[in-house]
């Protein structure tokens, strides 16, 4: 089972590594549209939506990136910070504020149909944000695509082998039995330090370099952030288990052997996108009110 999954893992990453380096950026579009479809198909299901009812979700999927793209030809040169903010904001504030009591309680809205709706309608809305973060990394450059998509991958990988090495205490026995406490900590821990990495690997190629002091007060934060994501792709990981335990299944889709569908392949990357992305539109927001400030 595991040489299946490295073997999966590996083919996938080859082909994603392709498309990121060498894929124009208007086919990459169309590429991460073409990988929203099955994703809507899959949260469809796990909604409670028969077959038919999962294949409207990807033909309303369909129709939403249309729109969205629609609406940036509209806006010249794209979303100002200020409407990217406003668009990723809500997606955040669901990770950070909602999610956590939704876990705690096991709220389960698939057992009515109103239920079952504002269930197919929040994933729609969390795809289509993830699809945008995805097409807008990209558009700033492949190396921060990368950089924000490894941020889950470290966090599993660690997550992975911390908790089979040192066991313990279960981290949500209820929703998933596998996941271990020594695992969370794991990937707090590894992408803090690749936070940190980055950071160092930044400042070496910094003229003058900067004062120490500096340098930890800068260092604290970024190891604060990198554990802040960790947290995010944990519950992103634990939400979509949930939503598999209501709905029965082992895994959300058959798509990749030995990995399931798209939505266990990006279930950590549905929390942590939009959070950096808002993060990122907030952080230029207040330096653009610094310049302003500064220059009046």
């Amino acid at each position: 089972m595991l040489k299946q999954r490295i073997l999966t893992a590996g083919v996938l990453l080859a082909f994603f590594l392709l498309a990121v380096f060498y894929l124009p950026f208007a086919y990459w579009r169309v590429f991460m549209v073409l990988c929203a479809l099955p994703a809507a198909y899959e949260w469809g299901k796990l909604a409670g939506f028969d077959r038919r009812g999962s294949l409207v979700a990807s033909a309303v999927m369909l129709a939403l990136c249309g729109c969205y793209s629609a609406m940036e030809l509209a806006f010249a040169g794209g979303a100002s910070p200020a409407r990217a903010l406003f668009m990723y904001m809500p997606a955040c504030l669901f990770w950070v504020v909602v999610v956590p009591c939704w876990l705690s309680r096991r709220w389960n809205l698939s057992r009515t149909r109103a239920g079952r709706g504002a269930l197919l309608a929040l994933g729609l809305y969390l795809i289509l944000i993830t699809v945008n973060a995805l097409t807008e990394l990209r558009f700033l450059s492949a190396m921060a695509l990368l950089f924000v998509l490894s941020l889950a991958w470290v966090a599993d990988i660690a997550a992975y082998f911390t908790g089979r090495y040192f066991g313990g205490a279960k981290l949500s026995p209820e929703i998933s039995p596998g996941k271990t406490r020594a695992g969370a900590y794991g990937a707090m821990i590894a992408v803090a330090l690749e936070f940190l990495l980055v950071q160092i690997f930044q400042d070496a190629n910094r003229e003058g370099g900067l004062d120490w002091k500096i340098w930890l007060g800068a260092g604290a934060v970024t190891l604060c952030l990198g554990a802040g994501f960790a947290i995010l792709g944990i519950m992103g990981d634990l939400f979509e288990s949930l939503l598999k335990r209501q709905a029965g299944v082992k895994d959300s889709g058959n798509l990749f052997p030995g990995h399931g569908g798209i939505l266990d392949r990006i279930d950590s990357q549905l929390a942590i996108l939009p959070c950096f992305m808002a993060f990122y539109h907030l952080f230029t927001l207040a330096f653009l009110h610094f310049l302003h400030r500064i220059t009046e």
